[in-house]
């Protein structure tokens, strides 16, 4: 039990020792001062007299080199018995109170480094200080692991941790460390310390200290880390009250350790002879800690501004905004920088601080005000918009299972607890819009060329083929399902008066814009995938009850929903443009945007006949055998569809007529000849059975026959009272159509549409979207030029950096003759 109390007081007599030839080398400089010697030669005595101090002999520095290596390995015992979730019992709780010897050690360490004046600190001195840092790191290894153990067990390791030695020394060594790599200042320790105290290299070891190696050389993050524990916050509580700390001071100093030394690149600060640097995976390690610190202190910091209101110091909010922007621009920078360099597993420690960015709930109003929200401004301008966009980006080149996987399942996570959706629609809103718009842009192109093909080409597969692709596409359906539900439920809350007062704010409107565009790139490649899986269900080659497929039903499923909230809000925004481009003489084909997106881009009609088809008939259980759509979205987006496409639709109906008979000529003649080519026993057998096979219902698409079969299956689902007449309403128009019906003869639809439970959330959806989704694509142009291809840092989007480049060098004709032909082909 007294071990380590032993160990103390050997490290307490070799301090005494240095401190006694210390006071004794004191005296004699005084009395040769009273003796009358010059003040030149008495302000030299100290550091003289630092010379003449008689060195520790060689059985003290065995003694305090082994028992340096004697706490270090109890330490790591201790820390692996934790690790393992044992139980401490009362004999291994002797660490709780004989640890003190690291106060001891690192006083030695620093009394050591101030008293002995050799030109190069011996080995052994080097060795205690190594062991200094490593058993700080071990010691806050458990303090965290003894949260377990209770309060008591856990405040006593941070009565360790506190101590002023062993805060003072890993201040001291990491400040040492952070000035050989960047050159900056030294906050007052002094110049005995800040020369002689050791910088340690990678494979170097204790013995060697990179002050005395020119040219590149590569530090270890251990002194740094050790700095930053030092300053964490959640150790202040076990202080002594006389201790004070500086928190703006703290923040300067965590700001260097992520910018001006190794900063996000990895790189420090050149200096003539040499230059310190850092691994990627060190830097992003010691970042981790760093910035969560430095979070920390500027919440604290951003709190008692808000507490103290207008009694503040002059200029404090300015300070605190700049360093808010510095703290998110390295962030960006450093998770820019894992994404490319670091393991997974630091990729998501370093992700957790976009949720960090807790900007609350969207107003209920359904308008944003004009002011930015506190805590934005900084992350805005430190480059979170970018750092998205270039995630994203690397996601659709590299489509692997790392570290972007990684980022994006972290924002789907996310988004799950409900915060991704009011972080991202308050960055698109007050971002730059440019900027913004590449977001949009990049999750839509990595929609298109990532995630449907490869969930399009595992379609058929039992194991998943790719889990990016997956969580790419389950960003984009999250982000749209909790746009639609913010406007749809915009301005119930909140009243009509407070929406009208902000609805035309600049970032209300930019919002608007950008919603539109996020709807016309995200949602055409998920309605491709919903037809496209429900084809191959129709034709037999995915059998939606088995629990092989389920991960792949579900997806898809999720996909369809998205699908079918939408479609009524686009399908009345197309109603509605239409009306508004009628009201002005010679405008009538500007209403149009929105209709060409859904016959084309999207093509509704026959995706949606495909859903009734796919609907379940009687006896086949809820989904049914191929269906991915629950039948009540399914049956209202039906009916809001056939009533802004009566064109389209009657067509299609008519043609289902057409196809349903042939269908059934060609089956009769086959099966009566008994030809080869006829059709196969399992057909005949669902035909036999009242079922239609998967053949005809994929041929019959908007048939009476399916659209009756949706009709019952909305009669019996839980969402008949608000879709029943949705659907009753569509097999009447359907009737109307197929025997002779015009397309303006469509008031079943139109009837059904009025009558809708959600119609007034459906039209306040509706009505946030602007009138033509034209006008939302030209937030975003892209480069003409084909030799600038990476115009601004890998980004193919013109910006105003990409302009300044190219704009008056010739290449302006080529993009204006390209935006021309974008607007004649909206």
């Amino acid at each position: 039990m007294g071990a380590l109390g032993g160990c103390s007081r050997r490290f307490a007599a070799a301090v005494a020792e240095l401190s006694a030839a210390a006071e004794g080398a004191d005296a004699a400089v005084d009395r040769r001062a009273e003796a009358g010697e010059g003040a030149a030669v008495a302000a030299a005595a100290p550091a003289a007299a630092g010379a003449q101090l008689p060195p520790l002999s060689t059985p003290q520095q065995h003694r305090l080199a082994g028992i340096n290596i004697l706490v270090d390995r109890l330490l790591g015992l201790a820390v692996t018995f934790l690790q393992q979730e044992a139980d401490m019992t009362q004999q291994q709780r002797w660490f709780v109170t004989e640890l003190a010897v690291l106060e001891h050690i690192a006083r030695a360490v620093l009394r050591l480094h101030l008293a002995l004046a050799e030109e190069e600190v011996p080995g052994w001195v080097r060795a205690l200080a190594w062991g200094v840092l490593a058993q700080q790191n071990k010691a806050a290894e458990l303090y965290r692991s003894a949260g377990r153990l209770g309060q008591s067990v856990q405040s006593s390791f941070g009565h360790l941790l506190s101590g002023p030695c062993l805060r003072h020394a890993a201040l001291s060594l990491g400040l040492a460390a952070l000035c050989a790599a960047d050159g900056g200042p030294s906050y007052g320790l002094p110049p005995q310390l800040m020369q002689r105290l050791p910088v340690f290299g990678h494979l170097t070891g204790h013995s060697v200290d990179l002050r005395q190696k020119l040219g590149r050389q590569e530090l270890l993050p251990l002194q740094l880390q050790g700095m930053v524990i030092a300053m964490d916050a959640g150790l202040a509580r076990y202080e002594a009250a006389s201790v004070h700390r500086c928190p703006l001071g703290s923040l300067a100093v965590l700001l260097r350790v992520l910018a001006g030394g190794p900063g996000p690149l990895g790189v420090g600060a050149a200096q003539p002879t040499r230059q310190l640097v850092m691994s990627s995976q060190a830097t992003v390690v010691s970042g981790v800690d760093a910035l969560d610190e430095a979070f920390r202190i500027l919440a604290a910091q951003q709190q008692r501004l808000a507490e103290a209101g207008a009694v503040w110091q002059v200029g404090a909010r300015e300070r605190l905004a700049l360093d808010e922007e510095e703290y998110w621009r390295i962030g960006f920078g450093l998770m820019r920088h894992g994404l490319r360099w670091a393991a997974a597993k630091d990729v998501e420690a370093l992700a957790r601080f976009i949720p960090q960015l807790a900007l609350g709930e969207l107003p209920p109003i359904g308008a944003l005000p004009l002011a930015m929200p506190p805590g934005l401004a900084g992350a805005l301008a430190g480059g979170l918009l970018p750092c998205l966009e270039r995630a994203l980006r690397r996601a659709g080149q590299a489509p692997t299972d790392g570290t972007d996987s990684a980022f994006i399942a972290m924002l789907v996570s996310f988004g799950n607890q409900g915060g991704l959706w009011p972080l991202v629609a308050r960055a698109l809103a007050y971002g730059e819009p440019q900027q913004a718009a590449a977001l949009v842009a990049t999750l839509g192109k990595a929609l298109r060329t990532l995630a449907v093909p490869f969930l399009k080409a595992g379609a058929l597969d039992t194991e998943r083929l790719c889990p990016l692709a997956e969580r790419v596409a389950a960003l984009a359906k999250q982000l749209l399902l909790d746009a639609v539900n913010w406007l749809e439920a915009a301005g119930v809350q909140g009243g009509g008066t407070a929406a009208s007062a902000s609805a035309g704010s600049p970032p209300q409107q930019q919002l608007r814009r950008l919603l539109s565009y996020a709807v016309c790139e995200w949602l055409p490649p998920l309605c491709d995938l919903v037809s496209y899986c429900t084809t191959l269900a129709l034709a037999g080659q995915i059998d939606m009850q088995s629990p092989t497929y389920s991960p792949s039903v579900e997806g898809v499923s999720s996909s369809a929903t998205v699908r079918n909230r939408w479609l009524p809000v686009l399908a009345r925004r197309a109603e509605r443009s239409d009306i508004e481009a009628r009201a002005v003489p010679g405008c009538g084909a500007a209403g149009d945007g929105w209709r060409q997106l859904l016959r084309g881009s999207m093509g509704v009609v026959p995706a949606l006949g495909g859903s009734m088809a796919a609907a379940p008939r009687r006896g086949e259980g809820r989904r049914g055998a191929c269906g991915y759509d629950r039948v009540g979205p399914l049956a209202e987006a039906c009916c809001c569809v056939a009533a802004a496409l009566p064109r389209e639709v009657r067509a299609a109906a008519v043609e289902a007529v057409e196809a349903g008979a042939r269908a059934t000529a060609a089956e009769g003649g086959a099966g009566g000849s008994g030809a080869v080519g006829g059709q196969s026993g399992d057909a005949r057998l669902e035909r036999g059975s009242g079922r239609a096979g998967p053949l005809s219902r994929r041929v019959a698409g908007w048939s009476l026959e399916n659209a009756r079969a949706l009709a019952a299956a909305v009669q019996a689902s839980v969402d008949r009272e608000a879709t029943a007449a949705p659907a009753t309403a569509l097999v009447a128009q359907l009737q109307r159509w197929v025997a002779g019906g015009g397309e303006e003869d469509n008031a079943d639809v139109r009837g059904a549409v009025r009558g809708l439970w959600r119609l007034p959330d459906i039209d306040r959806a509706a009505r946030a979207l602007l009138s033509d989704p034209a006008d939302a694509r030209g937030l975003l142009r892209t480069c003409a030029n084909p030799r600038l291809r990476q115009p601004v840092g890998r980004q193919r989007y013109c910006r105003q950096q990409c302009q300044a480049a190219h704009w008056g060098s010739g290449h302006n004709q080529a993009c204006m003759a390209r935006l021309a032909t974008g607007r004649r082909a909206a």
